[in-house]
């Protein structure tokens, strides 16, 4: 019988231990939404390992010591993972049901407490669990050590209903095993209470589920929420550009090997027309100038990374039709009453800080022409 309980304790350890490692794969945001979870499934593994080490040194010549130290070990996970339970419970609950919620794990924390102090002094008394030539001998107190866990998870059932149906969980059958699976391990316990002990795999079969049906939709929209918070992160409200952020990304990404083109450029006149017209003509006269830059490089990344300062970056290009398309930028900025002053530079990817650099400088040479050619004030 025990070969067996440790083949499944540990067969279980490893099927949870995948659950848990894929978690470490996600993205930081959604990673700590699983922060409960994991703590729930880090403790039943340890719960389950513990639970197998009892039983393969159970009735072991001269060890029968160390089969006791892994029994208590495995006895302690229990209320621990009951309470770590609760927390999940009540982080994964919905904003106007989360008063309810901690009211339950007010009442599980006190019961969980009370399961460890009844486990220390029925292991110390031996009315739990003692070692008898080498084996483990349960006492009169093994058939109560289940029912204050039962009553707590008894008090966390009627949230665990309610987040389901939060969770978009429809169907009864995964919410009557998420229920039924460690009630039917608490029953088996009672009727096997000589071989089995602690039941961790009752357990760990209940949190597989709950990753199946519950988990696996929260990671889901956790990511999206993940997506859309760095995609704001990197993009301009404004423009629909990549902000300053983004362009960082684009620069650190870039290879080192390649060629590439930078166009930087600078509105003309901005805060004139912020003083004359108001911010949202203001608004209006960037806007542009971004459309300007799209339509003219769709194969760059496009960058506003300032209030009026944008930096376009073109990989792999070719120096004569870089230059061309120059020369046609510099005619459309004219058409459109010298919206901008601009510069370019080309050069390898490894040096992509001194080609923005080149590229800044041109520009401001070009916006010295503009303020004499025009007679505006540069203040202005």
């Amino acid at each position: 019988m025990n070969s067996i309980l440790i083949a499944s304790n540990v067969v279980s350890s490893l099927f949870l231990l995948i659950i848990v490692c894929s978690f470490y794969q996600l993205k930081n945001l959604v990673f700590q939404k699983t922060k409960y979870f994991r703590y729930c499934l880090w403790v039943t593994i340890i719960g389950l390992l513990s639970e197998a080490l009892s039983y393969a040194f159970d009735g072991q010549p001269g060890k029968g010591y160390i089969a006791g130290i892994f029994c208590f070990f495995a006895y302690i996970m229990l209320p621990l993972l009951v309470v770590l339970y609760g927390f999940y419970v009540l982080s994964i609950s919905e904003e106007s049901f989360k008063s309810v919620a901690q009211k339950f794990q007010r009442i599980n924390i006190p019961i969980c407490i009370l399961e460890f102090l009844f486990i220390i002094v029925g292991v110390v008394t031996g009315y739990l669990y003692s070692v008898v030539n080498d084996s483990i001998v349960t006492g009169p107190w093994i058939y109560y050590v289940s029912i204050l866990p039962s009553i707590s998870f008894i008090c966390i059932l009627p949230i665990s209903k309610h987040i389901c149906n939060f969770w978009g969980v429809k169907e009864k059958w995964p919410v009557f095993l998420v229920i039924a699976i460690p009630v039917a391990s608490i029953a088996f316990f009672y009727v096997m209470h000589a071989s089995i002990r602690q039941g961790f795999i009752g357990a760990s079969l209940a949190l597989a589920i709950i990753y199946v049906i519950i988990q696996i939709k929260i990671i889901t929209e956790a990511d999206i929420d993940a997506s859309l918070y760095n995609e704001m992160s990197i993009n301009d409200a404004l423009t629909g550009l990549k902000n300053r952020r983004g362009y960082m990304e684009v620069v650190n990404n870039l290879s080192k090997d390649e060629t590439v083109g930078v166009v930087f450029c600078d509105a003309n006149s901005l805060k004139a027309v912020n003083d004359t017209y108001g911010h949202e003509a203001g608004d209006k006269l960037i806007k542009k100038l971004a459309n300007i830059l799209k339509e003219e490089f769709p194969d760059g990344n496009v960058c506003r990374i300032s209030g009026d300062e944008f930096v376009c970056i073109i990989e792999d290009v070719v120096d004569n039709a870089f230059a061309d398309r120059m020369v046609a930028l510099a005619s459309i900025l004219r058409d459109n009453d010298r919206i901008a002053s601009y510069g370019f530079s080309v050069g390898k990817g490894e040096k992509i800080l001194e080609i923005v650099n080149k590229a800044e400088h041109m520009m401001y040479n070009d916006k010295e022409r503009y303020y004499k050619e025009t007679g505006k004030d540069r203040r202005r």
